[in-house]
């Protein structure tokens, strides 16, 4: 009986451990948003502010990517006196505890003509009574540096108590015609534990 005995708990054991998820057990990021842009889907998730004055595309031409074969192009047709701008929604893994919580972003960009620093990226949040607010009180999370050749952007920021979800933005800061950036390879990860950043980069 006790072999019997040992199995059984064994079973019961290796049962419940494989109740807990991986990320859970681990403390590693959750992911909230991935893009890769291989589809038009994924471009189809954004919207532009200003379709008259900027165009909004999958960009499927050969080299155009930073893997695979697609990547979003945002591309400036006409002089504006103000910033304008492409948006896309996050909506966030469920928590029941929402506070301490951290958000990493990353994606890689690249630019025309790499000039000067027009392009920003910008991360606003939202909770559950619609009140927003930049994500730790910075209007640009990245300034964009110029580059023909792709760059690795990223930020970690910690989240305001009871965020529920993000808006995020790619902006025109001051538009002009022929201004082009590409988007590609978008992350969103959720950290319950800021201690585990260290150990998940």
């Amino acid at each position: 009986m006790k072999p019997l005995l040992s199995i059984i708990l064994a079973i019961g054991a290796l049962f419940c451990l494989t109740k807990i998820p991986a990320a859970r057990a681990n403390g590693a990021p959750q992911l909230a948003l991935k893009q890769d842009f291989e589809r038009i889907d994924s471009v189809a998730a954004w919207r532009n502010q200003t379709p008259s004055t900027s165009a909004l595309n999958l960009d499927t031409a050969p080299h155009q990517s930073h893997s695979g074969t697609g990547a979003l192009r945002y591309q400036i047709s006409a002089k504006s006196d103000k910033e304008i701008y492409i948006y896309s929604g996050v909506k966030l893994p469920a928590d029941q505890n929402s506070n301490g919580r951290m958000v990493r972003i990353r994606f890689y960009a690249r630019t025309a003509p790499a000039a000067e620093t027009v392009f920003a990226f910008r991360v606003l949040e939202r909770n559950e009574k619609s009140t927003t607010s930049w994500l730790e009180s910075k209007t640009d999370a990245i300034k964009i540096t110029p580059s023909a050749d792709w760059k690795e952007c990223s930020i970690i920021g910690k989240l305001a108590d009871g965020t529920r979800g993000l808006t995020i933005y790619l902006v025109a800061r001051n538009p002009q015609p022929g201004q082009t950036i590409w988007l590609d390879d978008l992350s969103v990860e959720i950290i319950s534990n800021p201690r585990s950043v260290l150990l998940h980069k």
